[in-house]
């Protein structure tokens, strides 16, 4: 497979979720993670985030790599 960039890696690290979305409730989760139905603050707009939990993906970084490949080329207004 091929690398896979994170793209804005460094701005996510200063990235202040509480700022911009709020979590309504808990859609469902899995080996990385919690997902929640949200909204963004300033649109009201609904939206599912994924939220990684700490060492959810630790020593499965490649697994992350696919998800994120996979979901970037997924053809859907829901998926950004």
């Amino acid at each position: 497979m091929a690398e896979i960039p994170l793209a804005g890696c460094s701005e996510l690290e200063n990235f202040e979720y509480d700022a911009h979305f709020c979590n309504e409730f808990l859609i469902g989760q899995g080996s990385f993670g919690k997902v929640f139905q949200a909204h963004k603050l300033s649109t009201k707009d609904k939206c599912a985030v994924k939220v990684l939990s700490e060492g959810g993906f630790r020593n499965r970084m490649e697994d992350l790599k696919k998800e994120v490949f996979i979901l970037q080329y997924c053809q859907s207004e829901f998926v950004t």
